[in-house]
């Protein structure tokens, strides 16, 4: 009888790393900055005040949905032409959508 290579190989995959054979994938999330925190707070309350979901306002200022999660949680740089396209998108001038930060 034979048995498929995917049941095996798997199998042994999963050995290897309970066992510590093999490196975890885990990646250390680098730390937050402040002023990224801050910026992606005021995205967020802006986004919500004009009632768009991530993903609505992700697809009206051409953006990827993960992408502008990962802007309102402050792990990625966000460039001043997204940032002018989503103060746009939420009809904000650019020195509300700063102010209080």
């Amino acid at each position: 009888m034979k048995i498929p290579a995917s049941s095996w190989c798997n199998l042994g995959v999963a050995r290897a790393y309970s066992f510590g054979i093999v490196a975890s994938r885990k990646r250390k999330r680098k730390p937050v900055l402040r002023h990224r925190l801050l910026i992606g707070e005021a995205s967020r309350s802006h986004r919500k005040a004009a009632g768009f979901t991530q993903e609505k306002l992700a697809e009206r200022v051409n953006l990827n949905p993960k992408y502008l999660g990962e802007i309102e949680r402050g792990e990625k740089i966000v460039s001043i032409e997204a940032l002018l396209r989503i103060a746009k998108a939420v009809k904000t001038p650019m020195p509300e959508f700063f102010r209080g930060i």
